[in-house]
């Protein structure tokens, strides 16, 4: 899935959302994706947006991997609460 760079500042947390990492293998072998990941390089990210460009992105990955539903809408509500816990941890997330 290559909207899963996390420093891609093009790529918003909704168009990471709908990314499949199973959209090009086999229907007969997709049972046995077990996981995926996010890439991020440092070519546009420094500790100042770090936290900020990486934790909306991948919270969407997350949620993506691990959630049957593949509505955007359905999944906002957990990604909101999960930004509202990083914030109240002091994580400075966007």
């Amino acid at each position: 899935a290559d909207s899963w760079y996390l420093d891609n500042l093009d790529v918003t947390w909704a168009q990471a959302y709908a990314s499949d990492p199973r959209a090009t293998v086999p229907p007969h072998l997709q049972t046995k994706v077990l996981g995926g990941h996010g890439e991020m390089w440092g070519e546009t990210v420094d500790g100042s947006d770090f936290d900020a460009t990486v934790w909306p992105r991948l919270a969407a990955i997350g949620e993506r991997l691990w959630s049957s539903v593949d509505d955007v809408d359905a999944a906002w509500p957990r990604l909101e609460a999960f930004r509202c816990l990083l914030l109240e941890r002091g994580v400075g997330a966007a």
